[in-house]
């Protein structure tokens, strides 16, 4: 009964729908040496990034136009692009699985948000602070005749990525 209740909830998704990944990038840059505030020297080992896969399904035909995105509360500079699914990523840097299927093939349209820099706060209305306190992703995009938010409550994690 639950494999029949899988099938049916696949496709009676609700779009548009927000998937959200991460994973941490480790290595690929020395320890550096620096001079503490008594000129003692420290090292300084390089603190491992993130890196996020964040997607937009809609309808084929949907436009998707984005104003804001904030992953764990920060402001994100983004650009937005179309991707073709199925979405697939591969991590040759770990032993174990080394691909991940983000998003399976459809026929709808699938938008990835590629995230860049924190940008400068901007003013949050008392129902978005409540998105923003509730959720680790928050999306505010241009809906008809307004603007719409999308949520993710938590972000999956995937394997690390070591570079060399």
């Amino acid at each position: 009964m639950s494999f029949c209740s899988g099938i049916f909830a696949q496709k009676n998704i609700v779009l548009p729908k927000v998937y959200a990944f991460s994973r941490q990038v480790l290595g690929g840059m020395k320890p550096t040496i620096i001079p503490d505030e008594t000129g003692k020297s420290i090292e300084r080992i390089a603190t491992p990034a993130v890196q996020y896969f964040i997607y937009v399904m809609d309808k084929p035909g949907s436009p998707f136009d984005l104003n804001n995105i904030w992953i764990k509360g920060k402001l994100f500079d983004a650009s937005v692009t179309k991707e073709k699914a199925p979405i697939i990523i591969t991590n040759n840097s770990m032993p174990g699985k080394n691909t991940d299927t983000l998003i399976a093939g459809t026929k709808n349209n699938v938008w990835r948000i590629q995230v860049k820099e924190v940008k400068k706060p901007v003013a949050i209305t008392g129902s978005l602070q409540l998105f923003l306190s509730q959720n680790e992703v928050v999306i505010e995009y241009k809906g008809r005749p307004k603007t719409k938010v999308l949520t993710v409550r938590e972000i999956k994690k995937l394997s690390d990525i070591a570079l060399q």
